[in-house]
């Protein structure tokens, strides 16, 4: 059988925040909630069905079934990048294994654009804006939310990072240990 895996297969790093005009049967506000993002690792995806061969070249052997984003506020959550300084850190001196650090932990991307342009992915080095939509963020000003009203992310800030992860299911692999007689089953 089958097992399901994540992997990760994008961050970016939230530089800036802002909200756009949107209709009020979009979202009661009228106000959108975007987080200005540089893509730091890997790429960001808007949706499940764009992927294609960006998995091979990333050594992911598996079928995608379902594509997330995470919120994740790192602990030395630093000020400094609004200034626009100490930007060479590399996403992999971060530590988000504790779920702390986890804002929203399974969300959609609702938009992706990059300029004006609305995009399919963003690779690294690229900024763009994301709006993602979560069901696990609710609406605190209405209770009685009907069906239709989307719960989008707004408690992210500044330097907080931008997770982009793909569900696959992959055959698992089987390590056995001859001399002993054990075996191990193990996700790729």
């Amino acid at each position: 059988p089958l097992i399901s895996a994540e992997k990760i297969i994008g961050e970016a790093e939230i530089l800036q925040l802002f909200a756009t005009r949107e209709s009020k049967s979009v979202v009661k506000s009228g106000r959108l909630p975007v987080a200005g993002c540089r893509c730091v690792k890997g790429h960001i995806f808007a949706n499940v069905t764009k992927i294609g061969s960006i998995l091979t070249d990333l050594d992911i052997v598996g079928e995608p079934v379902d594509l997330f984003c995470r919120v994740i506020r790192p602990a030395h959550h630093s000020s400094s990048l609004v200034n626009g300084y100490e930007q060479n850190q590399t996403i992999n001196e971060h530590d988000f294994s504790h779920a702390d650090n986890i804002i929203v932990s399974q969300a959609d991307c609702y938009s992706l654009r990059h300029e004006k342009s609305v995009v399919d992915n963003i690779r690294k080095g690229v900024e763009c804006g994301i709006v993602l939509v979560s069901p696990e963020v609710l609406d605190t000003c209405d209770k009685n939310q009907n069906a239709t009203t989307k719960s989008f992310v707004s408690d992210w800030k500044v330097g907080d990072i931008i997770q982009c992860y793909v569900i696959i299911n992959q055959k698992p692999s089987i390590d056995w240990d001859f001399e002993t007689g054990n075996s191990e089953i193990q996700s790729s």
